[in-house]
């Protein structure tokens, strides 16, 4: 699976060296990016998602459901209408309307 962590800026590189010592040969294609006031680092692992929750240095951890390429042309509409109808975001779409918002 493919996971994404923000980190306040400065702490990418920390949230990095922390992944490396936790889950060693484990998380792969790390891939750091800067924006506004955080960083963001992009991973590969097979690693659990609740072992991840314990990372010190990430405020969130985001994980990749769909990835569509978008144009800007009104075909775009149906290919994301297509990636919602996956079986992955549909199930995340239960938990949500399961838990609610605000909740």
């Amino acid at each position: 699976m493919h996971f994404h962590t923000t980190s306040f800026r400065g702490i990418g590189t920390i949230t990095r060296r922390e992944l490396d010592d936790r889950f060693p040969r484990k998380v792969r294609d790390v891939v750091p990016f800067r924006v506004r006031d955080y960083d963001i680092t992009s991973f590969s692992t097979e690693v659990p998602v609740a072992n991840l929750m314990q990372l010190g240095t990430a405020e969130d951890l985001f994980c990749r459901i769909a990835l569509t390429d978008l144009s800007g042309k009104r075909k775009d509409l149906e290919h994301l209408q297509e990636a919602t109808r996956r079986p992955a975001l549909q199930s995340s779409l239960a938990i949500h309307r399961e838990i609610g918002v605000g909740r």
